[in-house]
């Protein structure tokens, strides 16, 4: 699953051949980083079937949900030069 942060900390998952926003099932809105169980994407991996070793990164978020990402960007650390 391909997943990432913008700019601005709004999480967005690629779905059907396009990006698209996630809405926290809580509030109305946007889910991203200005809640306060929105956690930092870390390193991890899974097991698939086989057995094999998958390296991704995981993103905890609400009531101890985790997301685990074989693709992921976090676009907040861009430097805007």
């Amino acid at each position: 699953m391909q997943g990432k942060i913008d700019e601005i900390g709004n999480l967005s998952i690629f779905r059907g051949n396009k990006w698209k926003s996630q809405y926290c099932p809580k509030k109305l809105g946007r889910c991203c980083d200005a809640c306060p169980k929105f956690g930092e994407p870390y390193s991890a991996f899974i097991h698939n079937l086989e057995g094999e070793k998958i390296i991704g990164i995981t993103l905890r978020l609400c009531e101890n949900d985790r997301l685990f990402f074989t693709e992921f960007s976090d676009e907040r650390h861009k430097s805007s030069t």
